[in-house]
């Protein structure tokens, strides 16, 4: 429930707990409304297993950013945290904080680049992941100190590809789950950001 085998992993397996993590739950829940097979069981591991031994250090962090800091994910230890947000947001009005729609909205229209950074215990920052974009992660969900999840959508064409990929910083290695079809996604209709920035209890405001 608590920990990924990282050996054990082959292809097309997939991931399951005693318990769901609350992001990843929230994230299913949320698309499942319009793609009843949007499920945990329909993410399929590639069975490819990388390493992250060269992390490029990261230095995004500014002042202004840190107004994001509430929307960090930080390990149960309190020692890590992954940042989805602050890239590209260093100058985000005080006003965005008196409406919760008006945060997402700027997230969401803001920098099309998105780079998923994890900053460390030691205070230095290193880049995951960067989105172009075509792409975003929704959400990060810690496993346990070590283990973490990170969403991505991908539109491709007219379809989109959604994957999570798991990553564990202590033996420096990740892979990806992919959802085994194009899901039916309507960013029309309102997107995830959005409806996580005015649910979330992490933004008291």
């Amino acid at each position: 429930d608590k920990y990924v085998d990282f050996n054990s992993i082959v292809e097309n397996d997939t991931l399951s707990f005693n318990k769901v993590p609350k992001n990843l739950n929230t994230w299913l829940d949320f698309y499942k409304k319009t793609d009843t097979l949007f499920l945990l069981s329909n993410f399929k591991a590639s069975g490819v297993i990388l390493h992250t031994s060269v992390l490029s250090e990261s230095d995004t962090i500014t002042t202004s950013s840190l107004k994001l800091k509430p929307f960090f994910e930080y390990s149960p230890n309190g020692s890590n945290y992954i940042d989805l947000w602050s890239y590209g947001h260093q100058n985000i009005p005080d006003t965005a904080w008196n409406s919760r729609l008006e945060l997402a909205k700027i997230l969401k229209n803001g920098e099309p680049d998105q780079q998923v950074v994890i900053g460390m215990k030691d205070g230095k920052r290193y880049e995951l992941m960067f989105n172009g974009p075509g792409s975003i992660s929704e959400f990060a969900e810690w496993i346990n100190n070590d283990q973490f999840l990170i969403s991505q959508i991908t539109k491709d064409s007219n379809n989109f590809i959604v994957e999570l990929f798991l990553f564990d910083i202590k033996e420096k290695l990740f892979t990806n789950y992919r959802l085994n079809h194009a899901p039916s996604i309507d960013p029309e209709s309102g997107s995830y950001v959005e409806y996580w920035i005015n649910e979330t209890d992490k933004l008291i405001k």
